[in-house]
């Protein structure tokens, strides 16, 4: 989670910065390896904290 959070940071600033598609479309790959492809992402459980604290989607 560290990593991907470190990865989508950087790229997504670099889109804001540069407005350069490249970032943007490099970015999509972990993005539907996190959120969308099911043999490769993250459980609910992971995602959303719900009642137990912090979860990946409040922590980023």
């Amino acid at each position: 989670m560290i990593r991907f959070s470190q990865i989508a940071g950087a790229l997504g600033s670099a889109y804001v910065f540069t407005h350069d598609k490249k970032y943007a479309e490099a970015l999509l790959p972990h993005l539907n390896a996190w959120f969308i492809d099911r043999e490769t992402m993250e459980p609910q459980s992971t995602l959303r904290a719900g009642d137990y604290g912090v979860g990946f989607l409040e922590g980023v």
